[in-house]
């Protein structure tokens, strides 16, 4: 599974080369994975979730997404129903049923 999104992402990143403003989101993303190898810690993470820039990569990674090919849909599908049925798993392993999945429309 990871590796169907490591290629998802490579193909994104190929697909906006041209684009400026993914040529600074990248500079971004390449800081952000150098600090997190430098050390992981609770600061380095929350600075990380509240950086507008990952924000908007996301974003325009998600429209990407949506414009593929109906193969490109079915297996980005495909790893969502998985990491939910993970996610799920890993729940009630530990015993927290109060797992309660977003169901997207």
């Amino acid at each position: 599974m990871e590796a169907l999104l490591r290629l998802n992402w490579q193909t994104f990143f190929d697909a906006m080369k041209d684009d400026q403003e993914m040529r600074s989101l990248e500079q971004v993303v390449s800081t952000a994975t150098m600090e997190v190898q430098k050390g992981v810690s609770t600061c380095t993470i929350q600075r990380l979730h509240d950086a507008s820039e990952l924000e908007k990569l996301h974003a325009k990674f998600n429209k990407y997404n949506k414009s593929t090919s109906k193969m490109g849909r079915y297996w980005l599908s495909y790893v969502e129903m998985v990491s939910l049925l993970l996610r799920f798993v890993r729940s009630t392993r530990r015993r927290r049923l109060e797992f309660a999945p977003r169901v997207h429309s």
